[in-house]
């Protein structure tokens, strides 16, 4: 028998010749019970809306697709703040803050997750990379929230369109801003 944590990564496998006579199943990462004692989301606050990423800030992640989806919606007047949480080379965040100096951007480092949750009203995980799972997207929806992620890898499993979230087209920051 084979396990993978998600029907993507095992069908992956499959495909390049992995486990073909073994039989397969699929059984997500757990979250920590402690950590998911979260309240339903409300939105109680009034203001712009406010989308955070959480993960490693790089190009693998899909940073610059977020950050080019940001400036197409703020060329268009929408007032979105962007609030990203997570480490990355400074060259390349210097680099994005100068490319992109009229977005709100608030660029908070790497945070404990349950700090982030209170002050954003979904997630974007713009992966670009054939991600696995996708814990972080576990974790907003611990936390009740909802995630709108690059359409590939594991994360799409996760997400269930119009009701926990949305997808768009990877590498596509046109697409991510029409989701948005």
């Amino acid at each position: 028998a084979v396990v993978g944590v998600s029907q993507f990564i095992l069908q992956l496998h499959r495909e390049h010749g992995l486990f073909g006579q073994a039989q397969g199943q699929v059984i997500y990462n757990a979250l920590n019970p402690q950590k998911s004692h979260h309240q339903t989301a409300t939105r109680s606050r009034i203001g712009p809306l406010r989308l955070g990423f959480l993960g490693r800030l790089d190009q693998a992640k899909g940073l610059d697709v977020l950050l080019a989806a940001a400036e197409i919606l703020r060329l268009k007047g929408l007032p979105i703040q962007w609030v990203l949480a997570g480490k990355g080379p400074s060259q390349d965040i210097e680099r994005w803050q100068m490319q992109y100096p009229l977005l709100d951007l608030e660029w908070r480092g790497h945070v404990n997750p349950d700090t982030l949750w209170p002050d954003v009203d979904a997630l974007v995980f713009p992966s670009n990379s054939y991600e696995a799972l996708g814990n972080v997207i576990l974790e907003a929806a611990a936390a009740a929230k909802a995630s709108i992620a690059s359409r590939h890898g594991g994360g799409v499993e996760l997400i269930e369109e119009g009701f926990t979230g949305a997808l768009f087209e990877p590498g596509n920051p046109e697409d991510l801003a029409k989701v948005i």
